[in-house]
C-alpha cells in the first residue's frame, strides 16, 4: 500500500473516533433514566452465582436495555455506555458514600452479564468484569466492622431493581479508597482503549466504552 494511502486511512479513522467521542458526549447530556431513591433492606448473604439470578423475585436481569449482540453496533455500543454511566448515577443516588464503591462494582457485573461473552464485545466483557471484581474486593478489604451489608431496592428505567448485599467501607477510609477504585476504573479505561484491535468498528465502540469508563473515574474523584 502507497504511504499516501496508509496516511489517508490513518486520517478517516482519527475522524471516525473523534465522531463517536462527540456522539458519547452528546448522549450522556441529554439522555435521562428514570431512578427512584433507593431503599434500603439488611442482606448478610450473598446472591447465587448463577449469573442469572438477581436476587429478587420480579426484579429486572435487564435493567439497562443493554442490546446483546456479538457484533459492535452503534446501538448496542450505546446501551453499554449508557448504562455504564447510568450505573453511577443510580449508586451515588441510592446509597451512602460507604457503599458506593461495592455499588458500582456490583452495578458493573449487572451490566456485564447483559453484554455478549463472544465477538466484539467479548474482550469488552472480560476486562469489565475484571474491573467489577476489582472495585468489590477493594470493598471488602476495607469493609467497616460496624455498618451493616444492605440490599439496596429501586429501580432503573422504571424496572425493579434490586442489589445485591453491599459491603460498606469505613467511614474514615472513604476518600482513600474512592481514590484506589478511580485507579482501578482508570486501568479498565485504559485496557479497553488498547484493546480494539485492527476493527474500525471495535475501535469506535471501545473508545466509547472507554470514555463512558473514564466518566465514572473522574465522578468517584470528586466525590
Amino acid at each position: 500500500m502507497r504511504p499516501y494511502v496508509t496516511i489517508h486511512l490513518l486520517i478517516l479513522r482519527g475522524m471516525a473516533l473523534c465522531l463517536a467521542l462527540a456522539s458519547l458526549t452528546v448522549m450522556a447530556a441529554t439522555s435521562a433514566m428514570a431512578q427512584d431513591e433507593g431503599e434500603y433492606t439488611s442482606g448478610e448473604d450473598d446472591y447465587g452465582d448463577n449469573p442469572n439470578d438477581d436476587g429478587a423475585p420480579g426484579a429486572s436481569r435487564n435493567p439497562y436495555d443493554i442490546a446483546k449482540t456479538p457484533r459492535a453496533t452503534p446501538e448496542a455500543t450505546s446501551s453499554v455506555t449508557t448504562a455504564i454511566s447510568g450505573s453511577y448515577a443510580f449508586c451515588v443516588r441510592a446509597v451512602a458514600a460507604e457503599y458506593l464503591v461495592d455499588c458500582l462494582g456490583e452495578q458493573l457485573k449487572v451490566i456485564t452479564q447483559s453484554m455478549s461473552n463472544t465477538g466484539d464485545y467479548g474482550e469488552a466483557r472480560k476486562i469489565l468484569e475484571d474491573t467489577s471484581n476489582k472495585l468489590r474486593k477493594l470493598a471488602a478489604a476495607n469493609a467497616a466492622p460496624n455498618l451493616p451489608r444492605v440490599r439496596v431496592k429501586s429501580k432503573i428505567n422504571n424496572k425493579a431493581v434490586a442489589t445485591k448485599p453491599l459491603t460498606p467501607v469505613r467511614k474514615e477510609a472513604v476518600k482513600q479508597v474512592n481514590a484506589q477504585a478511580a485507579d482501578i476504573l482508570a486501568e479498565a479505561e485504559t485496557k479497553l482503549l488498547r484493546s480494539a484491535g485492527s476493527s474500525d468498528r471495535r475501535l469506535i465502540a471501545y473508545a466509547q466504552m472507554a470514555k463512558a469508563v473514564g466518566s465514572n473515574k473522574t465522578l468517584l474523584r470528586s466525590a
